[in-house]
């Protein structure tokens, strides 16, 4: 009876170290188990998108040969933004690594499931023995090990803070950056379509002005044959005639190419036979103090503080790391080991053993060797700094330059308001001489294409102010001067 009680005794012991091996081993299929399933799905994520961005070289674009606006324009060429897009995909990668920094504060807690058959090929060992530094067993058996080890530093100088600061800094530059890529786009897209507008007008002048000059041609045939005008003046409206046309084709041309490139930015194709282009919409220009611009608010200036934050960052790591790094450490271990039988080894941990511990760690040679490093960081952060100063300085003097120039547009547009009406003056008292036959029908028209041109010259500039004015409201959109202008994505 004793013995039958010893075994089953034996029995339960051997199945509860079973059931402790079989806990370590689910513990560790469970927290092994999550990364391959993150693994999958962002792969699925990553063959969703490839097709999408495959299909989306492979459309086809659309010829467009209707009116064209500003505002339909600049949100095609932001919706059609690989720039834009990317930049909002570099965000999201700074705050998976801000996510990572974050986590570096969680104990390393490893978890180890270890079998192994010794074989000694010297029937005269069956110990232990260290050569060298060498651990060798010669002894013929089975074993089988389960540990579990929690490993964590305790005085690291706030290496980790620094870490997460990085990667904090590292989000605002980011997200700056596509400030940045916005605005950069909303002044392409400005300046394109004003060359485009401008275009147009001197396309429509020409056309006028062609249509005018047939007629007037026309007409001084008939005189020329009634014996009233010249064949010299015959011959300079051909002339005058020619010139015109070969500017509506080069004017063309360069209509096409100024389309063509607008195509690049929203992938829609546009005909030289468009409807319209619409001109800007009127807008008053910004009343702006320069000296009240806080410019440490604009984009310029964030964008490289955050990388010389990032680079002091760095600098301060290097010199914690040469700082002693105090860590604790712990381990829980079963194990088992039988001469003839995998089953009884695994089955008969009756071993167990814990440890738990302090190290220090204090990189000697580490002192000389990040001297260099330290160095050059400093010498980087410097070159930021004069970086910095270099782009807030030129983004000072074109916000000032584009000021500058609204003014000087107004002032023409002033000049040009005062013209216009002597020119329309003047053209209204040669049509009622014309209509009581008093003067020659060539009188009139010469004056048509006077005023055709001068309205032409007025309107654009007219929309170069307009146009002005929206740059400098994009490139103040970054900067909170007094409060009144923000960030304002369309």
């Amino acid at each position: 009876m004793p013995q039958v009680e010893y075994l089953k005794q034996n029995n339960k012991i051997k199945a509860s170290r079973a059931n402790r091996i079989f806990i370590l081993c689910a513990l560790l299929v469970f927290i092994a188990f999550p990364s391959f399933a993150i693994e999958e799905q962002v792969t699925r994520k990553n063959i969703f998108k490839s097709a999408a961005l495959e299909n989306d070289l492979r459309s086809k674009m659309v010829t467009y040969s209707g009116v064209i606006d500003y505002d339909s324009v600049l949100q095609a060429a932001v919706d059609n933004s690989y720039d834009i897009k990317t930049s909002q995909v570099n965000i999201e990668i700074s705050k998976q690594r801000l996510s990572g920094a974050k986590r570096e504060y969680i104990p390393d807690l490893n978890v180890r499931v270890n079998t192994e058959y010794n074989k000694g090929l010297d029937d005269n060992s069956q110990g232990i023995r260290t050569v060298n530094g060498v651990i060798i067993n010669g002894a013929t058996r089975f074993q089988d090990s389960v540990s579990v080890n929690l490993q964590y530093t305790l005085l690291d100088y706030g290496i980790k803070k620094q870490h997460v600061n990085i990667a904090s800094f590292d989000i605002i530059q980011k997200e700056t950056v596509l400030v940045q890529t916005l605005r950069d786009l909303k002044l392409q897209i400005l300046d394109l379509y004003t060359r485009i507008l401008i275009t147009y007008f001197e396309l429509e002048n020409l056309k006028t002005e062609y249509t005018l000059q047939k007629e007037l041609l026309s007409m001084q045939e008939r005189l020329y044959r009634a014996g009233l005008c010249s064949k010299i003046e015959v011959k300079q409206t051909e002339a005058d005639l020619n010139s015109v046309q070969i500017k509506i084709e080069n004017t063309n041309l360069g209509f096409a190419e100024l389309l063509a490139e607008l195509s690049f930015y929203t992938n829609t194709g546009y005909s030289t036979s468009l409807e319209n282009v619409k001109p800007f919409t009127q807008k008053n220009p910004m009343d702006l103090n320069l000296d009240e611009i806080d410019y440490t608010k604009s984009s310029e200036y964030i964008s490289y503080q955050k990388e010389i934050d990032k680079k002091h960052s760095e600098l301060s790591i290097l010199k914690r790391q040469r700082l002693p790094q105090v860590a604790m450490y712990s381990g829980y271990s079963i194990y088992g080991t039988d001469k003839g039988s995998f089953s009884s080894s695994a089955s008969d941990m009756r071993q167990s053993n814990i440890a738990v511990g302090l190290s220090t760690n204090l990189g000697v040679t580490e002192q000389f060797k990040q001297t260099p490093k330290i160095k050059e960081l400093e010498l980087q952060i410097n070159s930021l700094q004069i970086e910095q100063a270099r782009n807030v300085s030129n983004f000072f003097k074109e916000v000032n330059r584009t000021k500058q120039l609204i003014g000087v547009y107004e002032v023409e547009k002033l000049k040009n308001d005062e013209f216009k009406m002597v020119l329309d003056t003047k053209l209204k008292m040669l049509e009622r001489l014309d209509n009581k036959r008093l003067i020659n029908k060539t009188d009139l028209i010469f004056q048509q294409i006077q005023n055709n041109r001068q309205n032409t010259e007025f309107k654009i500039i007219e929309q170069k102010a307009v146009a002005q004015s929206e740059k400098l409201k994009y490139l103040l959109e970054d900067v909170n001067a007094l409060g009144a202008i923000g960030i304002n994505n369309i």
